[in-house]
């Protein structure tokens, strides 16, 4: 090792020592002492550019993140006890020693703890970090909360036992947590979320946003950009959205959206969907619970397994396959759309069509192992004819530029005109 290098490791010693203070009090609450010491660390020369990483590992405590504009650090270490005596704390604490260090080659604060020594230590920690706005964090715990306010830079925040809480964060962000809520607002960039038996609130944010639970619910409002969001036995929401892509999925909860607009795809096998005011091209596979449309702009492509679908105030082109339910669907003309259609099927249910008087259609309705007109209900005339065992129903509008197919298995069919 050079002369050079030995000095530059000697002198960063001596800033952290230099830099470092240790406090020690010790009071009674409730009749059972406690003791508190604190451990202070300053990097006056700490950038606010963006080049420093902070890293944790190794440590169960709660962490707390603020920022400031300029340059300048302050981490404060915690640690408590709570019953033993002070010569039994001291012990303790020399044990649990959190060490600080300052690796300026590599612009790396790195916060290391001594779990292997610590695991059976009736003692808690906490750390407050006072941070520039542009830093870089790495924090691994082992259990604890994550909070922090206005961090830009790349994030990677992970707890085994805790909660997660961001306020303003522009960059890259992971977050992780094996038994806590996640709380995320006024995200800008990317972020990945996983949250396992918690839930995951996201709001007021924008980017390629990624969200995925087991055993939680997922909370999304005000987003716009790319979303993706997954759930195992929990329930997805989903409020003023606006998204390029927009990718959601849920077993075992239901799917409620008000606002949405964009290319959306949508898988439920829980308790159902319920949708309100959707602008854009919608795909949609559900295997259990009911479906529910209300004010649909755009196309609906639609296969579901088990339930009823009920679309009202739909305008665009409608594609539904049901395998065991019935079908409602109300649908309102808009000439701003050009590439009208409606394909109605279903195996096991009835269809019931409402359409605008005078709307240029050609509709054709087949009701399979059926050989009774009565099947058929309109309140338009229809040419109706029985072939074998199905009964067919043809009627043309005008010019008969929308095509209208209706088609039920072992059901009824009803057409209205509003």
């Amino acid at each position: 090792m050079s002369l050079k290098n030995i000095y530059i490791i000697l002198m960063s010693c001596l800033i952290i020592s230099a830099q470092s203070k240790e406090e020690t009090d010790r009071i009674k609450q409730n009749g059972r002492s406690t003791t508190r010491i604190l451990q202070t660390y300053r990097f006056d020369e700490l950038l606010d550019d963006g080049s420093y990483t902070i890293k944790i590992d190794n440590i169960s405590s709660n962490v707390n993140i603020v920022s400031h504009e300029g340059s300048g650090a302050k981490i404060t270490i915690k640690n408590i006890t709570i019953g033993i005596s002070e010569k039994e704390a001291k012990k303790a604490y020399e044990l649990s020693k959190i060490i600080v260090k300052d690796y300026k080659d590599q612009e790396v604060i790195q916060i290391v703890g001594s779990h292997s020594q610590t695991h059976d230590l009736k003692i808690e920690n906490f750390i407050e970090m006072d941070l520039p706005k542009n830093v870089n964090l790495e924090i691994q715990l082992l259990g604890g909360d994550i909070s922090l306010n206005d961090i830009q830079g790349e994030s990677i925040l992970e707890t085994l036992g805790g909660d997660i809480q961001i306020d303003k964060h522009k960059g890259r962000i992971e977050t992780k947590t094996e038994g806590g809520n996640i709380d995320l607002k006024l995200i800008d960039g990317v972020l990945k979320s996983h949250s396992f038996g918690g839930s995951i609130n996201l709001l007021r944010s924008k980017g390629n946003l990624s969200s995925s639970s087991i055993g939680g619910d997922i909370r999304m409002e005000e987003l716009d950009g790319i979303i993706e969001s997954q759930t195992s036995g929990g329930s997805i929401s989903m409020v003023d959205i606006t998204g390029t892509e927009i990718n959601c999925q849920s077993s075992g909860g239901d799917i409620n959206c008000n606002d949405i607009t964009g290319d959306i795809t949508i898988k439920n096998s829980g308790q159902g969907i319920h949708i309100e005011n959707a602008n854009g091209n919608l795909d949609i596979e559900s295997t259990g619970g009911d479906i529910f449309i209300k004010e649909l702009n755009g196309s609906l492509k639609w296969e579901a397994s088990i339930g009823d679908i009920i679309l009202k105030n739909i305008s665009g082109t409608v594609e539904s396959l049901n395998a065991n339910g019935d079908i409602l669907l109300d649908l309102i003309y808009d000439s701003s759309i050009d590439d009208l259609g409606i394909d109605l099927v279903t195996h096991s249910g009835d269809i019931t069509l409402s359409i605008p008087k005078e709307l240029p259609i050609n509709l054709k309705s087949t009701i399979y192992q059926s050989s009774s007109e009565k099947d058929l209900n309109s309140e338009m005339p229809m040419n109706i004819s029985i072939l074998q065992d199905k009964v067919v129903g043809l009627r043309k509008v005008r010019a008969g530029t929308i095509p209208i197919n209706l088609e039920a298995h072992q059901g009824l069919i009803t057409i209205k005109e509003n």
